[in-house]
């Protein structure tokens, strides 16, 4: 289990921006595709993938041992926030049906769009149903 010592700096970090032991790395595309990581002492707790562009978010991802302490929250306010100064007024993303991060975070703010069946392309082979969703912002 992550101790305190982990999870302070992160939620630090994302509150005040600052952290003597967080690193953020962020690297940014020409088409404005976004990937911001979050290290501590060298491992990857964190990270999160947006087009500022577009508005699209298109994944986000927290270490299960800082999970269900606001670090993704927290996270994708930061995300939305640079794609409302980048002029967008909506974020978008894709999901398939039950994800957990959906239904625990945002599941009430996103507006179901629409859906579609997905053959899975990996080695499980199996269907999901998944679903666009956007948030005015």
């Amino acid at each position: 289990m992550l101790s305190n010592k982990i999870t302070k700096p992160i939620l630090s970090f994302c509150r005040n921006g600052k952290s003597n032991d967080l690193v953020k790395t962020t690297v940014k595309s020409k088409c404005g595709d976004i990937n911001c990581n979050y290290y501590l002492n060298q491992v990857n707790v964190s990270t999160i993938n947006y087009n500022n562009n577009n508005g699209e978010l298109k994944s986000i991802m927290v270490n299960n041992e800082l999970r269900g302490q606001g670090i993704g929250k927290l996270m994708l306010e930061e995300c939305i926030n640079d794609i409302k100064k980048n002029g967008n007024n909506t974020i978008y993303c894709y999901s398939y049906d039950g994800h957990s991060f959906w239904s625990n975070i945002y599941n009430k703010k996103f507006k179901f769009m629409n859906s579609y069946d997905y053959k899975s392309a990996s080695t499980l082979n199996h269907d999901e149903t998944y679903g666009k969703y956007e948030m005015d912002i």
